[in-house]
């Protein structure tokens, strides 16, 4: 079984809290793994100025990556897909106040994908 680099972490939504994983690199066949084991995947976006904070969620990102949210929480998933449709390619969730990650500098894990 691979072993991949992630955080455990919190994403706010206003008064909701969705636990998830976050994964900061392009690992090989991480995106396989994750949606075998259950989890949906969105991208994080950084912003041009600060590479060390994030500031979107969206369904695919390839320039200013900051890494992948992945959340197995159905009522998580679709509380953000309402918010970022599948199927469109432009919808983003902007991180502020209100929607943010909670511990996301948050200890650092190197093994197996938790299931």
């Amino acid at each position: 079984m691979s072993e991949y680099n992630y955080s455990l972490a919190e994403l706010r939504l206003g008064e909701t809290i969705i636990p998830c994983l976050i994964f900061t690199e392009r690992e090989k066949g991480l995106l396989e793994r994750l949606a075998e084991s259950g989890y949906k995947v969105f991208f994080i976006r950084h912003s041009d100025e600060d590479w060390g904070e994030p500031v979107t969620i969206e369904n695919y990102v390839r320039v200013n990556f900051y890494g992948f949210l992945a959340i197995k929480d159905e009522n998580g998933v679709k509380t953000i897909e309402k918010l970022v449709p599948p199927n469109d390619s432009k919808a983003y969730l902007y991180l502020d106040e209100e929607t943010n990650f909670l511990n996301l500098l948050g200890e650092v894990y190197s093994k197996a994908i938790p299931a």
